[in-house]
């Protein structure tokens, strides 16, 4: 995931592609981008791509298959972030 400025599309920020290799499609919410990163959600700056804060979903083992990890992109309602995960969990989450 790469930040890119609205004024002239110049890039501002992006990670290590090393160390994050499939990502949900974003969601901004005030500032913050929120991607789901295998079976954690994160919360990344906006404004320059610091971590502010990351949730790690579980995952369901059924023996010989294991599910786990976020389905899709996270939404936000009313101030809460609904995330679906491969384990058949909805995580609400809100900073109250």
């Amino acid at each position: 995931m790469t930040a890119l400025s609205r004024s002239g599309g110049e890039r501002r920020w992006g990670p290590n592609v090393d160390r994050i290799t499939t990502l949900t499609p974003p969601t901004v919410i005030d500032g913050t981008a929120l991607v789901g990163v295998g079976r954690e959600l994160i919360a990344l700056s906006g404004e320059d791509g610091v971590e502010r804060w990351r949730v790690e979903t579980r995952d369901r083992n059924y023996g010989d298959v294991a599910l786990g990890g976020v389905t899709g992109s996270p939404v936000a309602v009313g101030g809460t972030v609904l995330l679906s995960t491969q384990a058949g969990d909805v995580y609400a989450l809100n900073d109250g």
